[in-house]
């Protein structure tokens, strides 16, 4: 819709970019919060999130470049600019996780305590990066009759807003994710749900999307790669759940 937000000589902003920026601050901002309530040291948050934001940007762009490589080999200095969008979402999580675990593992604080604290923040700040993707007019929608759709600039047909879909669906999980942050039975729960509702949303939302996409067993590569999540991670979630209980027998 609106990629550039304004062009000043060799100064351009990016509406993808200045979202995710945006998204980072404001998620930051309420973690910063949220942790010193709940006896976190607000220094240690603060870095862990800074630096898990910047190993997840990188991973998100490594999974990307692989993923689209056909494009990315006839022109490999592209592959750097990150500020004109391009990220694989899986693949920056991975990124992030990988430090987030490094960091907790040096700094001796429980990796499930923390993940806990973060995870509704990665649901925030994924939002404004859904948004991000509706200016920059990635990531769209499959052509749609119905009064929500959208047509953009250049284009002849109308498209699912599936990047505003995504927007509201992460804002709820955001809400839902604080909700049982506040009522956890064990350190690990909201981490463990993050990985079961958002790939689940995410499944759904695939079939609304119109941009290329490898598929594996007739499934876009990403809705299967949600099923391997949402198996392992409510497996793991089942056998925790049954030794809480059992604990408190």
């Amino acid at each position: 819709m609106h990629p550039v937000l304004f062009s000043w000589g060799p100064i351009t902003l990016y509406t993808y970019g200045l979202m995710i920026a945006l998204g980072v601050v404001v998620s930051i901002l309420f973690l910063r919060h949220r942790g010193a309530s709940n006896g976190f040291d607000v220094d240690t948050v603060t870095d862990c999130a800074v630096f898990s934001v910047l190993s997840g940007i990188v991973g998100a762009r490594v999974g990307y470049v692989i993923q689209e490589w056909s494009v990315f080999k006839l022109d490999p200095l592209s592959m750097f600019q990150i500020w004109k969008g391009g990220l694989a979402f899986y693949g920056g999580v991975a990124g992030a996780l990988l430090f987030f675990y490094i960091f907790c593992r040096v700094n001796k604080i429980p990796f499930l305590r923390m993940a806990d604290l973060f995870v509704p923040f990665l649901a925030l700040a994924h939002a404004f990066g859904r948004i991000g993707c509706f200016l920059n007019g990635c990531c769209f929608g499959k052509p749609t009759t119905l009064a929500c759709g959208v047509r953009f600039p250049g284009g002849t047909e109308t498209l699912h807003p599936v990047q505003l879909y995504a927007f509201v669906f992460l804002v709820a999980l955001f809400f839902i994710l604080s909700w049982i942050y506040r009522h956890r039975r064990f350190d690990g729960q909201v981490f463990l749900m993050y990985f079961i509702l958002y790939p689940i949303g995410r499944f759904f939302l695939e079939f609304l999307r119109g941009d290329e996409a490898r598929f594996v067993f007739g499934l876009r590569l990403f809705q299967a790669v949600s099923i391997v999540i949402i198996l392992v991670t409510l497996a793991v979630y089942i056998i925790i759940s049954r030794r809480v209980l059992k604990k408190g027998s």
